[in-house]
């Protein structure tokens, strides 16, 4: 499906866009790891997002964790992966983030610099700065409940001003990215 739908992001005409590629994966060598880098360089992005699978709570995976490949393997591929990146074009220019010059992205970047954003759908998240200092607001999670409170008061599912302690440690957290 990835590789249609970059066949057809180029048919449209699309000269720039992004592949996510995850690296870590269950039983994953490390010679594999290269190869879906290389499959994913082939395709022409500009943009790369390359990121270690996570296991995160309230999942099936934290609930029935596989077999990931150990710390060192796993080092291993994000060092060979940063260095056909590097080799390929791409500059490191954010945690898990990659691009050709020119080709960064306005979204992320926004985000690690503190600015504001809207959220839109289930489970989205919003950063709002006015007067009165900085909010965040949350949509619920689940679709079901966020289509049935769209457009009312409860479709926010919650919100937050931020101290100025909260302002400050979430700036320096985006920054440091």
């Amino acid at each position: 499906e990835a590789l249609g739908a970059a066949a057809a992001a180029r048919a449209a005409g699309f000269d720039n866009f992004n592949l996510d590629l995850m690296f870590g994966l269950p039983n994953q060598t490390l010679d594999e790891a290269r190869a879906d880098l290389r499959i994913a360089l082939d395709l022409g992005p500009t943009h790369l997002s390359l990121y270690q699978l996570t296991i995160e709570p309230n999942t099936l995976f934290h609930a029935q964790p596989p077999a990931l490949p150990d710390d060192e393997v796993t080092w291993a591929m994000q060092t060979e992966l940063q260095t056909m990146t590097a080799a390929a074009g791409f500059e490191h220019y954010e945690v898990s983030a990659y691009a050709r010059a020119g080709c960064t992205s306005r979204h992320n970047l926004n985000y690690w610099r503190f600015g504001d954003y809207l959220g839109i759908g289930a489970g989205a998240h919003a950063k709002i700065t006015h007067a009165r200092g900085i909010t965040r607001l949350w949509k619920p999670k689940h679709p079901t409940e966020y289509m049935q409170t769209a457009g009312t008061p409860t479709g926010i599912g919650g919100e937050q001003a931020l101290t100025h302690a909260d302002a400050a440690f979430d700036f320096m957290l985006n920054a440091l990215r």
